[in-house]
């Protein structure tokens, strides 16, 4: 019976190692977007993005 809590226990290791590792690429383009830089492709799986709704407002 004691192998069932190492199976149980490499299941959860992988699981938070995998997690852990998916955080970590998340941090790492995180700020890059936060700063409107946009990533190669045009982010969203390469779907366009819609231009923002304009206010009807001339300027100039």
């Amino acid at each position: 019976m004691w192998y069932f809590s190492w199976i149980l226990g490499l299941g959860l290791a992988a699981a938070f190692a995998v997690l852990n590792a998916m955080w970590y690429e998340l941090m790492e383009e995180g700020p890059s977007l936060r700063a409107g830089a946009r990533p190669p492709g045009g982010g969203a799986g390469g779907l366009a993005e819609p231009d923002p709704p304009h206010s009807g407002v001339r300027r100039g």
